[in-house]
């Protein structure tokens, strides 16, 4: 198989990259770490630490299944030190340059990210309103408005690479420490009530991912791109002269 990019000539030049929303719900919330009976799975100290939370059991990654199935997790990732720099270096160093160049921008402040475009945009459209943007599908995720105890992480796949349509990223929250790549040891799922779900599509791609950009022909024994004329790069998207 070879890599697959975006034919710039499809229906018309200036492509537009898929966004997919990442969702913690109830994270920020002094209670969800605490347990009556044996297990004491402390708590995250919400007030003794300005609101933020501490790094107790806010443990996550993410998995990316490529268009060629291939799949790759993230490391280690919290919620309670989550930065767009880090999510972004954490999902562009994915191998094989996978991804490379996805955007980031999260949201800890809910109460402000529901006035933006992107909150207004989904509302829109699940009223059946008429707005600029594309219309969003309907997912139960999306079906609320967020909180200030939710974190909000909105990752747009602008590279070469990851054109077109993707598959949805998966949480992986679920405790797994010894023996476990990433290791999760302090997992988002020990926070009762605590979940992360992701909403794709939330912007849908106007582009699409096929081999060699459908600018050049698969050599399958090797997997490489043998690019036509006047295009160049691993998977033919760069156009090198007018033919």
């Amino acid at each position: 198989m070879c890599p697959k990019g975006n034919y710039a000539l499809y229906d018309r030049t200036d492509p537009t990259p898929e966004t997919q929303a990442v969702i913690f719900t109830n994270v920020f919330n002094p209670v969800t770490d605490l347990e009556s009976g044996a297990i004491d799975y402390k708590t995250s100290d919400m007030i003794n630490n300005n609101g933020m939370g501490a790094d107790t059991n806010g443990e996550f990654a993410l998995t990316f299944r490529s268009t060629l199935n291939e799949e790759f997790t993230t490391k280690t990732l919290n919620v309670y030190n989550l930065t767009e720099a880090i999510m972004e270096e954490a999902i562009n160093s994915l191998p094989n340059k996978v991804i490379e160049e996805a955007e980031v921008m999260l949201f800890r402040n809910l109460t402000n990210f529901n006035a933006t475009t992107y909150h207004q945009a989904a509302s829109n459209a699940k009223a059946g309103m008429k707005t600029a943007r594309p219309q969003y599908p309907y997912d139960p995720a999306m079906n609320y408005t967020w909180y200030d105890t939710d974190l909000v992480v909105i990752i747009t796949y602008t590279g070469a690479m990851t054109s077109g349509n993707q598959y949805a990223l998966e949480c992986k929250t679920a405790y797994c420490a010894a023996g476990c790549q990433p290791r999760l040891e302090f997992g988002l799922d020990l926070k009762k009530g605590s979940k992360c779900s992701v909403v794709n599509d939330y912007t849908p791609a106007h582009a699409v991912n096929v081999e060699c950009s459908g600018r050049g022909s698969c050599e399958y024994e090797s997997g490489i791109c043998a690019c036509y004329e006047g295009y160049t790069d691993e998977y033919c998207s760069t156009q090198t002269a007018l033919i």
